[in-house]
């Protein structure tokens, strides 16, 4: 028995969902990914905010990121 190739797995994958436009960017603008780390505790009060607020975390975290800027007068 042989072990299965890259390509078989290639072949049986969904497509791509498709992606809401981001209304927080704007456009012609390059969408950087990073990463986070947070201790448990406070992903578990942000997942809960997200869930009361009915947002995005994403949407929720550059919501806090703009006022932080804001506070310091920084403009985007």
């Amino acid at each position: 028995m042989s072990k299965p190739s890259l390509s078989d797995f290639m072949a049986v994958t969904s497509p791509e969902p498709t992606q809401k436009p981001d209304r927080q960017v704007k456009s012609g603008d390059q969408i950087i990914n990073m990463t986070i780390r947070l201790p448990h505790s406070r992903w578990k009060k942000l997942a809960d905010l997200s869930t009361d607020e009915r947002k995005s975390i994403q949407a929720i975290v550059v919501q806090a990121l703009e006022a932080e800027f804001s506070r310091r007068g920084l403009t985007l």
